[in-house]
């Protein structure tokens, strides 16, 4: 009983694996966890063995095993604080640190949290360590380099963080040789730091890179992975610089993706692929490739004008109304959206640059409230396609964009997440995702395609020194006229705002209260998924600015069978809600529909209405007319 209590408190899509992962567990979670962890999917303590294969900047790689979680030393990188140890090898065991041992939380966010402490102090990780099971354990001690703590406000106005900041970039100075590698998550973080070392180095490898352009080749890459996530960078120098010897490498990116570009969007290699996903685009690389097309021209560059207006209006149709799909879709549901609703962020960012309205654009607003999801979907740590590290590469900056609407949510976000960038930080100051957790793209920033300099731009974003940060337009900086609104009516803004709804007279949900622990995602849901939750919580819920929330209370409420509520909702004067309890009557993804015996005469008068009011939301109007498909045909025309 205990066992399906704890389950009961998971959202229902990750249900189904997360008993099959217990079902073959030779420890069940409630007898090693104190409460549920925070992040799906969380180690299964009844699991034969679970890999931590870098313990942050110690140096041991870890695997967890039987009996949960005891940690076996797998390797010892060269030249770490753990090789410094001298005792320190392969097939150890590491019975505590600093006296204490894996036990009743996520084994992930102790041993980050162990970093945290021991950096705060002395550096100092005393290690009880023996060679076998049966054998003694002696004490060695691992000294890491004493950083300092945190600060309340950290990454802002903290000495920790810009020595972060700092061991990354200077990595990044004294080991990268290649522009290829350079020029990809490298080049945006040594920009953003703002520190004019760092430029030079940019501009070295800007030379480089441009000097091997020039020679006669085939294949360059300008493909849409290579644009989305090594052109913006190209972009941000010049726009630094107004170094002009970028521009031809910048046109060519352009042209190469106006040469590819289908039904707004791409594959990642640029061909057309409609089997893909059921519908051909890759967003997860042509969301970055609009992105790079909106700077591109920022910095004008001559941009084909049907490729940068329709790869937006593609894009911009996403905003508010789900996750970025895979394919040339509708929006998705649900959270685990692989960081393509959070990297929507810096696409809108890009556009209300763009727009000489900026900040009182459209496309501020669409920022914010793809930028604000983070928060919510980080319930489900690493979930995503090819493995979920490409995701996070989104979703912490993505954060950030909204730091000044939402400084202790952003707070809370940062706080709680803390232990994930530790253990991702290297001894040698670069960064990388620990693999095994469902996670590709682990590469570091100074190896293979140098994904991880992307992990500590979140980090960086509060200093704002790149335009996609919210840096202010330099003297380099063109405005060019995109649409006002690329999709929808005025009423369709309503989706883009950060307020809740009025669910009841004279209330409305105080978000400023929302936290980590309790207001992600899954806290929510299982909030709303207990059959004892009130009326008023589910109306409350179902008036969340959040479409994914809302959408979650239109499951609840069917699933409880409070009908009555569906009505409620259809009744207010809040569109987002209105359409809530549209999706109650059409039904979602792993969400049944409203019964037919519980579809009134009023409800269908109701959304009737709505699809006759020619100023309702083109997002409403669309759910009503397919709700309208289940009406009778006495319920559309009485006789």
């Amino acid at each position: 009983m205990m066992k399906m209590e704890m389950m009961m408190k998971l959202r229902p899509l990750a249900l189904g694996a997360a008993m099959a992962a217990l079902a073959t567990s030779g420890l069940a979670a409630e007898d090693y966890y104190k409460e549920t962890p925070q992040f799906h999917m969380w180690p299964d303590p009844g699991a034969a063995r679970y890999s931590i294969k870098r313990f942050g900047p110690v140096g041991v790689g870890l695997e967890l095993r039987q009996p949960a979680f005891t940690m076996h030393i797998v390797n010892v990188e060269e030249g770490s604080p753990a090789e410094a140890s001298g005792k320190l090898k392969k097939g150890q065991i590491i019975e505590s640190i600093n006296g204490k041992v894996l036990k009743d939380e996520d084994p992930r966010v102790l041993l980050g949290n162990w970093i945290t402490e021991a950096e705060a102090k002395d550096g100092v990780m005393k290690m009880m360590v023996k060679d076998s099971p049966d054998a003694a354990a002696e004490e060695i001690i691992v000294k890491i380099p004493v950083l300092g703590a945190y600060s309340p406000t950290w990454p802002v106005d903290c000495e920790k963080t810009d020595k972060i900041i700092r061991a990354h970039a200077d990595a990044l100075a004294a080991n990268i040789e290649s522009a290829e590698i350079g020029l990809n998550g490298a080049v945006l973080f040594l920009l953003s730091t703002g520190e004019e070392k760092d430029l030079e180095v940019v501009r070295g490898w800007m030379k480089k890179f441009v000097e091997n352009y020039k020679k006669p080749a085939e294949g360059r890459e300008t493909y849409p992975w290579f644009a989305g996530y090594t052109g913006p960078g190209f972009c941000e120098y010049y726009l630094r610089t107004g170094d002009e010897s970028v521009l031809p490498v910048l046109k060519d990116m352009a042209d190469s993706l106006s040469r590819t570009i289908y039904n707004g969007s791409w594959m990642g290699r640029g061909s057309a692929n409609y089997g893909y996903m059921g519908g051909g685009h890759l967003n997860a690389a042509g969301l970055h490739a609009a992105t790079f097309l909106l700077l591109a021209k920022e910095c004008g560059v001559d941009v084909d004008e049907h490729t940068l207006q329709t790869s937006l209006y593609h894009v911009y149709r996403f905003a508010g109304h789900g996750n970025v799909a895979y394919g040339d879709h509708l929006p998705e549901g649900g959270f685990a959206g692989n960081g393509k609703t959070e990297g929507l962020a810096f696409t809108m960012q890009a556009a209300a640059n763009l727009h000489p309205d900026g900040e009182k654009s459209v496309y501020a607003k669409a920022r914010d409230i793809s930028g604000t999801k983070a928060f919510y979907s980080t319930s489900w740590l690493f979930h995503g396609h090819t493995g979920g590290g490409i995701g996070e590469l989104w979703r912490g900056p993505a954060m950030g964009t909204v730091r000044d609407d939402r400084p202790a949510e952003y707070q809370s976000f940062m706080n709680e997440r803390r232990w994930m960038y530790e253990l991702a930080r290297t001894h040698d100051g670069v960064f990388g995702w620990v693999s095994d957790w469902n996670v590709g793209y682990t590469d570091t920033g100074i190896e293979g395609r140098g994904w991880g300099s992307f992990i500590p731009l979140v980090y960086t974003l509060p200093r704002q020194h790149l335009r996609l940060y919210g840096a202010p337009p330099s003297k380099f900086s063109k405005t060019h006229a995109i649409p006002d609104r690329p999709w929808g009516n005025e009423a369709d803004e309503i989706f883009l705002s950060m307020v809740p709804g009025e669910y009841l007279p004279g209330k409305r949900q105080d978000i400023s209260k929302e936290r980590l622990p309790t207001d992600a995602s899954a806290p929510i849901m299982a909030r709303i998924d207990d059959p004892k939750v009130t009326d008023e919580v589910l109306l409350m819920y179902g008036h969340h600015f959040d479409e994914g929330i809302r959408t979650a209370t239109a499951r609840a409420i069917n699933e409880h069978g409070r009908d009555h509520l569906v009505l409620a909702l259809l009744k207010s004067k809040d569109r987002r809600a209105r359409l809530a309890g549209i999706t109650a009557i059409n039904g979602m993804s792993k969400g049944k529909s409203l019964p037919d015996d519980q579809l009134t005469d009023e409800m269908i008068k109701l959304i009737g209405a709505m699809i006759d009011d020619p100023d309702e939301s083109w997002w409403v109007a669309m759910g009503a007319m397919e709700a309208m498909g289940r009406a009778t045909p006495d319920q559309i025309a009485p006789p």
